[in-house]
């Protein structure tokens, strides 16, 4: 995940400000890359890397501590991204989470999925390449080696990654960076108008793909 200092191009930074504020702050950067809906909320100190999206009632909130979001992420529609004090979330890039998830104070690792109505406890540490089965419980503290298969409550790894796997990994987040650039205004739109490079729009029927 690249690092948030020096203003790199690409990235949504929430600060202190309102989501709308933070929105208006993009003028400087030069290219549209991250698609927010109209029905997230952002709020505090996030930054969102490029080709990533937030979906509709997805909330992301920064107030206690930071929260970095990776390059080709998709936080899903109902998600909740929330912090404690001293326990920020760091996100890797290429990480799906899924629909109606709670990824609190937490480090996930990249190419990951976290999946549907699951919840990563703080503290808990997700290794790189792992699946996240759908209403795992991952408690507080837990480290979860990378390239495991997750279930359960509370969460146990119950197999390593194969090869289909890490193809579901890759598809999930590859089709969403692709569907979050395609929500974009085009390059040409973007000339008269900065502040419209992210598009705060909503995008229907690919809901429960992955």
């Amino acid at each position: 995940m690249r690092p948030t200092s020096g203003g790199k191009a690409g990235w949504f930074h929430g600060g202190e400000k309102s989501r709308a504020e933070s929105l208006e702050s993009m003028a400087s950067l030069p290219a549209p890359m991250i698609y927010v809906s109209k029905a997230a909320v952002i709020t505090g100190d996030v930054a969102i890397g490029t080709d990533s999206s937030v979906w509709h009632c997805a909330v992301l909130r920064g107030d206690l501590d930071r929260i970095r979001v990776g390059e080709c992420v998709s936080i899903q529609d109902n998600a909740v991204v929330h912090v404690d004090l001293g326990n920020p979330v760091e996100i890797g890039d290429h990480v799906t989470v899924g629909h109606g998830a709670v990824v609190h104070g937490c480090e996930i690792g990249e190419d990951c999925i976290i999946g549907m109505g699951s919840v990563v406890g703080s503290r808990a540490k997700i290794g790189r390449g792992t699946l996240i089965g759908a209403g795992a419980v991952v408690p507080e503290g837990k480290e979860i080696p990378r390239d495991s298969v997750v279930v359960g409550v509370p969460a146990k790894v119950v197999r390593r990654t194969q090869d289909f796997h890490q193809i579901r990994i890759e598809a999930s987040w590859r089709v969403y960076a692709e569907l979050a650039r395609k929500t974009l205004p085009a390059m040409d739109e973007l000339k008269g108008d900065p502040k419209k490079r992210v598009k705060i729009e909503g995008v229907a029927g690919l809901d429960g793909m992955f």
